[in-house]
């Protein structure tokens, strides 16, 4: 008689990384995480680009502008790797459409990089300003001048009033500046109460 022998047939099992992730699982995660990075890199090199960096300004310039019901501009901007910042030809506008502040060139390194922005932390190393002007207007009372709008957008990023006293949670941004270069700046104060006017020249 012929001796019966027992078959049996395998099935063939999922194979598991690392005991617990199914290969497919584990293949989606690697070209998920592929595509995350080659995205951010992308976004990264997109910025480089000079003419995104202008377009992306004047968009921000815009919505600013929106904010404070008061004009910003720049005429072109310079971002080399988060870690230096170039500003040509801004202006800021008061309420009454005069001019507050206004400067050809503006150079800002970063010693943190713009990142440092997402955890509130602006560390500037240096900071070289090349012919700007500004003009302050103080009015009675206290609080009635072309500035305080800006004071009221950085404390709680509303501007309010012309006339109005900073109010609401102040935004918790830590700044720090090293060094400061000026070449050719202009301060000018003017107290319309008081009669005076006082101008620096820097």
């Amino acid at each position: 008689m012929e001796e019966q022998k027992d078959i049996h047939i395998n099935k063939p099992k999922k194979k598991l990384v690392w005991g617990l992730i199914p290969e497919f699982f584990w293949n989606l995660i690697k070209y998920i995480v592929i595509f995350v990075i080659l995205l951010l890199m992308g976004v990264y090199y997109l910025i480089q680009i000079p003419s995104f960096q202008n377009y992306a300004i004047k968009k921000a310039t815009a919505f600013l502008s929106a904010e404070l019901h008061a004009e910003v501009s720049v005429g072109r901007i310079r971002i080399t790797f988060f870690q230096s910042l170039l500003l040509e030809d801004l202006l800021v506008k008061d309420r009454q459409n005069d001019t507050l502040l206004m400067t050809s060139q503006i150079k800002v390194g970063l010693k943190g990089g713009l990142f440092d922005l997402i955890d509130g932390k602006i560390d500037i190393q240096n900071v070289a300003i090349k012919t700007m002007k500004v003009r302050l207007i103080q009015n009675c009372p206290e609080y009635d001048n072309n500035y305080q709008f800006l004071i009221n957008y950085i404390e709680n990023g509303n501007p309010d009033s012309l006339f109005s006293k900073p109010s609401g949670k102040p935004n918790n941004i830590h700044l720090s500046i090293k060094d400061i270069d000026l070449k050719n700046v202009d301060v000018t104060m003017q107290n319309k109460y008081q009669g005076t006017i006082d101008t620096s020249f820097l």
